[in-house]
């Protein structure tokens, strides 16, 4: 079996979320399959511009819209597996001129609200034009896609709410198993952790924490994450280092008594809440940071929605655990949330797909 594998994002860049979801999708289908894949990343503003004047989403083009269309056509390909939900025309164009191909789009979350967050909510020109640009590529997707996929019970009844079309399976999120038997290790309690990229719904949930969390628990917090060095003037203090970007994440699990989600905004399921389950890490966060998994938060660290709540649990749990090595987080990654127990999933899910006849 041959797939056709298109994505948005850089899977060879592991510093923010995004990515690493699709690199493990991109991985699991290669277990399964010959996989080719192309990845659509931005070039330049004036790229962007001509994306919205020819009716894309950036940074899809006409000329690169041709290109992939080309390249099924012509590649004796069986299946077309789009991991992006606003590439809507790319979809139409491939069912309509080459019809007999089954096409599979994943919905990482529904990127129509997402245009909020990244836009913190302000409702301008350029956020405007963004939100209709998405809300007409999401729709295509869903309409024009053989098989389409949310993560989550959530992002499945906002896209039926948007575009009046249910996805026909929820994949949740996975990753590959990086963890080694060292990150296990017994630690004394170092610090909570605060990873992220220097996203919008990231800025604004780590300097609330920041600013009305760590002053009142016992222990220190960490901020790391890919360009929050630019912040290290602002936001360090006694109770706080900030660290930026780190080559080895590794050291930064293995120390951390806890890490912690404050998230307030967003969509899909948080890589990051994925990623310190496969780590073995307690975890506390938001209803936001939990969103499409299934868990028992005092088994897991604790649901935290306000300052008290993350204070008291915090302090609670450093009271009681000297072991910073949490059985039942790493238990559920392997259970749920790794490779090794989404590969059944994407068997079948091959299976559905080279079953569509026409």
């Amino acid at each position: 079996m041959r797939i056709f594998f298109f994505t948005g994002v850089d899977v060879n860049d592991p510093s923010f979320g995004g990515a690493k979801g699709s690199k493990s999708r991109y991985e699991i289908l290669k277990k399964l399959a010959d996989v080719d894949i192309f990845i659509l990343q931005k070039r330049s503003d004036l790229a962007s511009m001509l994306s919205l004047l020819q009716g894309h989403y950036p940074p899809m083009r006409n000329v690169i819209l041709r290109e992939i269309v080309d390249k099924i056509r012509n590649g004796n390909y069986d299946i077309v597996f789009i991991d992006t939900s606003v590439c809507g025309e790319l979809v139409k164009a491939i069912k309509e001129i080459i019809p007999t191909i089954p096409v599979f789009a994943y919905f990482q979350n529904c990127e129509y609200d997402w245009i909020d967050v990244r836009f913190l909510g302000k409702r301008t020109i350029k956020s405007t034009i963004y939100r209709s640009y998405v809300k007409k590529s999401e729709k295509n997707t869903a309409k024009y896609s053989d098989i389409c996929a949310a993560l989550s019970k959530r992002d499945c009844t906002r896209i039926e709410e948007l575009y009046g079309i249910v996805p026909n399976v929820i994949l949740p999120l996975f990753i590959r198993d990086e963890a080694e038997v060292d990150d296990f290790e017994y630690n004394q309690n170092k610090y909570a952790l605060l990873f992220g990229p220097t996203e919008p719904a990231n800025i604004e949930g780590f300097k609330w924490f920041i600013e009305n969390v760590s002053p009142h628990i016992n222990i220190k917090t960490v901020l790391a994450g890919k360009g929050f060095e630019k912040y290290k003037e602002e936001l360090s203090s006694k109770k706080v280092d900030v660290i930026g970007y780190v080559d080895d994440i590794h050291e930064l699990y293995k120390k951390a008594a806890c890490v912690c989600i404050p998230l307030f905004n967003g969509g899909g399921m948080k890589i990051k809440t994925v990623e310190a389950m496969m780590f073995g890490k307690t975890i506390f966060g938001t209803d936001e940071a939990f969103a499409g998994y299934d868990v028992e938060y005092t088994h897991l660290g604790g649901l935290c929605n306000n300052a008290q709540e993350y204070i008291k649990k915090i302090n609670s749990y450093l009271n009681e655990h000297k072991e910073t090595f949490n059985k039942y987080s790493r238990h559920l990654y392997e259970n749920v949330y790794s490779e090794k127990a989404a590969l059944d999933s994407y068997k079948k899910l091959l299976k559905r797909l080279s079953n569509c006849i026409y």
